[in-house]
Parts: structure tokens; C-alpha cells; sequence
């Protein structure tokens, strides 16, 4: 997702086995200097070989929750720990969009979630009021970061950013936090997931329920192929009991890419998505389908590419509801959308 250029208009101011896939070393996590990566750039918003994944127990952890069978092969079983139960409100579908500013017609239209882009250490001192948003029920966060910003890479100190993010949340009365991380450098091997999981250790635990606090990354960034040390499948392993909900950005990541239900859904066929779908992300690494929010365009103006008309989105939707996935779907954004008809076109499949 793109963030906002110097012109852009800003608001005044159970012992239980966890699984994975070689490879990937999950060793304790302290925070990592980043060094440059030889990867090229990517154009805004960022995109966010398809190798054999075999599932490994990568590690050891003592949990008080229930625990859950996850399959790893055709022949070996293991219990992993099930993350702590979202909040019942968080669990009912959700219709999110992001917004680069309060907008209070919002109020009378079918999102349920707004968040507004883009916080960074630069922009701490907007001033936004989200109480006209949140008298009509609505939920209304603060995203961090967003393309082209990128914390890690930049030197950033993940526990510093995570202190002025909380203080920034608590002083203008957010309902939580939208992590939209796209250091891709640093997720390839240069320190990303430690910061994340520093950065996402530290806001919950100066932001604890019933304070929201979410993701967006794009769907290659739960591939090992693309990012083998670790990238989302690491940091979920390490930090995802804390984080309520994925807002995926299944966009941006090739023409075919996620452009029809099945490969939306069930089996990504190009080879940068492989096993990215919303239910192979499930299969392959456990996420659990309520925390799986499909993210998209609203038009084909929002992205490079990645588009589904509302229409065949919400039958895709309706698909997955059938199938048990009823997270709910995510939209980039409000601009493109001042009406609330993409929000309106999805809510039926979404039983919203």
C-alpha cells in the first residue's frame, strides 16, 4: 500500500510442537540490525520459484491454551498450541477499508472497520478524532508504515517505534494498531522478522485487549520459498497469539495472481504465490480462516493489478463462507470508493 506524499491530504493532525517448513530457523528472537539486500525496489503499492515445502516441528513451547491437531504429512500428526480466542466482536466478519483520512459518511455505510494510513515516527503529531466513527459503531485504527517506508532496512528501533505508536493510539482515542510492513529487503533474510516481532511484542503489551491490533501482508510473505528466513510463517509462529486478524493484500503480485476464486482461494498457480491461497494458508501453516481477511482493490485504479469486479468478488466470498472461512474482506481504498458500494456488493456474502 502506498503511503501518503508530501502532498497528500492528512488529517489535522499442553506441551505442544509448533510446525513449519524447512527451511527456517526459529531460534530465540532478540532485535537485529538491518543490513541492504540485493533485491530490486518494487513500484507503489510494492508487490508484495515456487520450492518443495516438507513440513519440520521447528520448536518447543509449554502453552496454557487447549491445543489442536495440525496435519504435517500423510503420516505424522502433532499438537500445536491454539492462540489465545479472539474477542467475540472481532470474530464476526468484517468489512475493513483504509482511509487516508476520517471520512464521517462512513457512518451510514457497510464497513465495519476503518483504518487510517499512514503513522510513522514523522507523522506523530496528527491530531484525529475517530469518535464520530465509533459513536455509529464503527472500529477505526491507525495503520504504521505502509509502502515505501521501511523501518527495518532504515534502522529503526522496533521497541522506540512500538512506545510512540501506543502513546499515538491512546492519545487520540484509536480502537488499535494496522501494521502494514512492507520492508521487503529486511524480510529477505536482513533482520525483518525480529524487528516485527519486537515492534508487535512490545504494542500489545502496551496496548492489550480489548485494543485491535492487526497486519497487512501481502500473500508471498507467508511463502518460504520467497522469503526462507522466515518472513509471516516466523513471525505468526512467534508473535500471532497477539495479533487479531490478517488484512492479506492478495493484489499487486502479478496479472493472474489471485485473479479468480481458486486462486484466490484454494491453489495459487504462479509460481511467486505458490501455496498462498486464503485456505492453503491455513492448510500448510495453521492460521486459523477467521484471522485470513482477503484484501483488494476497490477499483482497478486501487492496484498494479490483482482486481476482481465486486460482483465475481462476492461470489468468491460466498465460496469460501460455504467452505467455513468467514473472516471477511479488506479494501484499498476509501478514496476510490466514497459511496460505500464495494462495501454494500460484498456485505450479503458476508452475512453482514
Amino acid at each position: 500500500m502506498a503511503t501518503p506524499s508530501s502532498t497528500s491530504v492528512i488529517p489535522s493532525p499442553s506441551v505442544a510442537s509448533i510446525t513449519s517448513f524447512a527451511p527456517v530457523d526459529l531460534s530465540p528472537v532478540t532485535t537485529a540490525a538491518a543490513t541492504s539486500s540485493s533485491l530490486p525496489s518494487s513500484s507503489s503499492p510494492p508487490p508484495h520459484s515456487s520450492a518443495s515445502l516438507e513440513p519440520v516441528v521447528v520448536a518447543t513451547t509449554t502453552s496454557p491454551y487447549p491445543s489442536r491437531i495440525v496435519v504435517v504429512s500423510s503420516a505424522t500428526t502433532t499438537t500445536a498450541a491454539v492462540p489465545p480466542p479472539v474477542p467475540p466482536s472481532y470474530n464476526s466478519p468484517r468489512i475493513v477499508i483504509y482511509d487516508n483520512q476520517i471520512d464521517n459518511q462512513i457512518s451510514n455505510q457497510k464497513y465495519t472497520h476503518v483504518i487510517i494510513n499512514f503513522w510513522t515516527p514523522s507523522y506523530d503529531g496528527w491530531k484525529v478524532d475517530p469518535s464520530a466513527l465509533q459513536a455509529a459503531g464503527k472500529k477505526v485504527l491507525i495503520s504504521a508504515y505502509g509502502g515505501g517506508v521501511n523501518p527495518t532496512t532504515d534502522g529503526q528501533d522496533p521497541t522506540a517505534d512500538a512506545q510512540k505508536l501506543a502513546a499515538f493510539v491512546k492519545r487520540n482515542g484509536f480502537d488499535g494498531v494496522d501494521v502494514d510492513y512492507e520492508d521487503e529487503k529486511a524480510l529477505n533474510g536482513n533482520g525483518g522478522e525480529a524487528w516485527l516481532i519486537t515492534f508487535t511484542t512490545e504494542l500489545r503489551a502496551l496496548l492489550p485487549r480489548p485494543y485491535i491490533i492487526t497486519h497487512a501482508p501481502q500473500g508471498p510473505h507467508f511463502s518460504l520459498a520467497q522469503f526462507p528466513s522466515g518472513g509471516y510463517v516466523k513471525v505468526d509462529q512467534a508473535v500471532g497469539d497477539l495479533i487479531d486478524w490478517y488484512n492479506v493484500q492478495f493484489y499487486n503480485q502479478g496479472a493472474t495472481a489471485y485473479s479468480t476464486c481458486e486462486d484466490l482461494l484454494f491453489y495459487s498457480k504462479s509460481e511467486y504465490t505458490a501455496k498462498t491461497s486464503v485456505f492453503e494458508i491455513n492448510q500448510y501453516l495453521g492460521i486459523p480462516l477467521e484471522k485470513l481477511v482477503i484484501g483488494k482493490p476497490v477499483t482497478s485504479d486501487g492496484a498494479g493489478d490483482g482486481y476482481m469486479d465486486p460482483a465475481t468478488l462476492a461470489g468468491c466470498l460466498s465460496q469460501a463462507v460455504a467452505k467455513g472461512w468467514n473472516a471477511g474482506a479488506m479494501g484499498w481504498r476509501y478514496g476510490l470508493d466514497y459511496e460505500g458500494r464495494w462495501a454494500a456488493s460484498l456485505a450479503t456474502s458476508l452475512g453482514i
